[in-house]
Formats: C-alpha cells, structure tokens, sequence
C-alpha cells in the first residue's frame, strides 16, 4: 500500500503547502461519500462508486451494486478517525483524498481492483469499479 505522510503540511503544486485535517466519520451515506461528526460531507477523490438512488444509477443492478457498496464502506469507514486533504468541490461536497491507516484510500482501492481483475478509474471520470471488496465491481 501507498504509505502517506502523516505531516499535516505537504507540499503543493507551484509551492503551496496541503493541508491535510482529520476528522471521525459520523455516517456514510454512499460507496464513495461519507459526513463526517462537523457535518462536512467527503467524497472521496478517484473513485466513482455505483448510484444508490433510482434517479441517478443508469439500472437496477447498478442499484444493487450501490447498495453493497455503501455496506462495505460503512463497515470500513463508520466511526473511524482519518486524515484528508481538500482537493475540490462537486454537489455541495468537498473532495479529497483519504488516508486511512496512513494510506491513501481512493489510491489503495483502485490498485485493489486491477489487482483482482477490476476496472478502476481515476478522478471519477466515469461510474467504474474502484473495489472489489467495497461492491465496486461492475465488471
């Protein structure tokens, strides 16, 4: 697994410093967003999990997709302390990369899937498995 800094200052492009906070996941409300106990919503930065909701999945297998992964992200994720770093916004949440267990989550999920076979992509370009274990894999 990728191992990330634990520093809460890393540097950044064109020299500005990242900053990573921390926070404890109050609830997760999807395969790839949580809130976190300030009320702050994440999504996590280089996935895409499937839709849980019937008005944005493209079928009824990608609802059930959604759904395991949401389960499983819930079983890694609720109640846990982790570090992030904003990176973006996108539907009134914050992006950012996440460290859990010093690694880098989105990172370490993606590599998980190619490694089993999986798709994965970066930067959530497209709904794609990011997964395996987390009911990502849309295969």
């Amino acid at each position: 697994m990728q191992e990330v800094s634990p520093a809460t200052h890393m540097p950044g492009p064109a020299g500005a410093a990242d900053v990573y906070d921390s926070g404890r996941v109050a609830w997760v409300t999807d395969g790839d967003t949580f809130r976190l106990e300030s009320g702050e919503r994440i999504r996590i930065a280089g996935i895409d999990a499937p839709e849980t909701h019937r008005d944005q999945a493209r079928c009824a297998g990608e609802i059930v997709l959604g759904l395991k992964a949401k389960e499983r992200a819930t079983a890694l994720l609720a109640g846990r302390e982790l570090t992030f770093r904003r990176v973006g916004r996108s539907d009134k949440r914050t992006v950012a990369t996440v460290v859990l267990d010093g690694h880098d989550l989105g990172t370490e999920w993606c590599r998980s899937a190619l490694r089993r076979g999986g798709r994965a992509v970066g930067r959530s370009q497209t709904r794609a498995a990011a997964h395996p274990d987390l009911g990502f894999d849309r295969g």
